[in-house]
């Protein structure tokens, strides 16, 4: 998914038509995205471990069209809850921000694998 999917995906959270991508800075969203990529990472990395897989390198965006280097499965949801989240905060709408980033903090814990292990008898 590239910055501007999940851009539009967030201002569809907001209630906000596409048109509205204009209000704000596209250098202001590549910042935001790239704070939750950083935020984000760490549980992109425990799929891909649960997987068998190598972490995936923590790249920066710089542009819009960009794609977002981290599990689909993350982007798809906390991501785009977080950057909600984010530009609800700019525009001072506090309960909206607070919801969005409740959702994306709900959508990290259910993203995790489960951790399975043998259970040792302490007794």
């Amino acid at each position: 998914m590239t910055v501007k999917d999940a851009y539009h995906l967030a201002l569809a959270c907001l209630g906000e038509p596409k048109a509205s991508e204009g209000d704000y800075e596209a250098d202001v969203v590549v910042g935001k995205v790239n704070t939750l990529i950083w935020e984000l990472w760490p549980y992109s990395t425990a799929l891909r471990a649960a997987e068998g897989l190598a972490p995936a390198e923590l790249k920066a965006v710089s542009v819009l069209s960009e794609e977002i280097s981290l599990e689909e499965q993350i982007v798809r949801m906390p991501l785009v809850y977080g950057l909600a989240s984010g530009l609800a905060m700019d525009d001072d709408e506090m309960a909206k921000a607070s919801y969005w980033n409740e959702m994306k903090n709900e959508y990290l814990m259910k993203s995790l694998p489960a951790v399975v292990g043998e259970i040792e008898d302490v007794y």
